[in-house]
């Protein structure tokens, strides 16, 4: 019998952040594995449910509370009326509700109202009362389970605090099935693409360094923000292209014309609110590269390593523009040997479904 599944996420939707992707194809795998979730978050001013379904490319068949913000630079106000509506329509239907979040001080507030909870975890807290909280309230006899995205942040909890209730599960995918055909180098000139932020760290910088010193190929950047674009493009050479942010649901596209797949994380790599994922992170554009048959280049961490290997992609140890010029010119002599490490990559992609994700999670399957 399916589960009723409330996933609360108080971010703005339709965004651009990555972690908006993952919360609403979660719930459209719960939903396709016979469970009833529904996502409660906020919603931009003039977006409609059907407008934020379509931004991601999933069914408009999830259940959903979008909420105004009351200040759209005050999240905690918004969160904590979220929360009072909720409790209010779960004492008034009296259904048997389990709590999702990827926020420790809710999942905290619902367990005291006798819910059952499921927390999800990208990285580390950002204070050390968050872990005191989590240590105390993941031996509740309803604290579920706790989901890290990579061992690497399994072994760092475990280490910490001693936690019993966890489940690894990487970020997922939804395969593209006709990716099979993709023919990678169709074309004479080879496509180049990177897909992403432009957070410190993710790598930007860097390929606009490589760019220079391969001005005969030229680079495709999907994603940042318009001042971002207009910063960088005083200083790039005229084989680097921008598009700007696209949709979820037309990343599709891009990556099925996609020959070499970029990601360049350096050292140190930020993101929403968190000066270092570097240990910890899964990142979407990882699967979504596998899924679509690229050859990925990507960076030596050792986190990354958990789904990559020599044999579906090419690893790069340091970070030195010299090395990754040279690998870029070696794949596309070695034609051959790349489009081998592409195809396994795509079956080794069939592991990290957002279904096969939904069923761990919630049926241990």
């Amino acid at each position: 019998m399916g589960k009723n599944i409330i996933y609360i996420h108080p971010f703005l939707f339709p965004s651009t952040k990555a972690n908006t992707v993952q919360v609403i194809k979660m719930c459209s795998a719960f939903k396709q594995i016979g469970n009833e979730p529904t996502l409660v978050s906020l919603k931009q001013f003039k977006s409609t449910k059907d407008d934020i379904m379509k931004f991601y490319g999933v069914k408009n068949n999830i259940n959903t509370h979008f909420f105004l913000p009351l200040n759209i630079f005050s999240r905690n106000l918004s969160k904590y009326i979220i929360i009072v509506v909720i409790i209010l329509k779960y004492f008034l239907s009296r259904k048997k509700y389990i709590i999702y979040s990827r926020d420790i001080k809710i999942v905290k507030f619902f367990l005291k109202f006798d819910f059952k909870v499921l927390l999800e975890l990208h990285s580390i807290p950002k204070n050390i009362n968050d872990l005191k909280i989590l240590k105390k309230i993941s031996k509740k006899e309803n604290f579920l389970k706790l989901i890290f995205i990579s061992k690497e942040l399994d072994k760092y909890f475990k280490k910490k605090l001693n936690l019993k209730k966890t489940v690894v599960s990487p970020d997922g995918i939804e395969v593209i099935k006709h990716a099979k055909k993709k023919i990678l180098f169709k074309n004479k000139e080879v496509f180049i693409s990177y897909v992403g932020s432009f957070h410190k760290g993710k790598g930007v910088d860097f390929l606009i360094k490589l760019a220079k010193n391969l001005e005969y190929l030229t680079f495709n950047i999907y994603g940042g923000l318009d001042e971002e674009i207009k910063e960088l493009k005083k200083r790039v050479t005229k084989n680097v292209k921008f598009y700007g942010h696209l949709p979820n649901s037309k990343i599709n596209n891009i990556l099925l014309k996609t020959d070499i797949a970029l990601m360049p994380y350096q050292k140190i790599v930020s993101s929403v609110g968190h000066k270092d994922i570097s240990k910890w992170m899964s990142p979407l554009k990882m699967f979504e590269y596998m899924s679509h048959k690229t050859v990925i280049i990507s960076s030596n961490h050792k986190v990354l390593r958990e789904v990559l290997n020599i044999n579906n992609s090419f690893i790069i140890k340091n970070f030195k523009e010299i090395d990754w010029i040279k690998k870029i010119e070696y794949i596309i002599k070695n034609k051959k040997l790349a489009k081998k490490k592409a195809e396994q990559a795509y079956r080794d992609a069939f592991k990290y479904t957002w279904l096969k994700r939904a069923e761990l999670i919630i049926n241990g399957k």
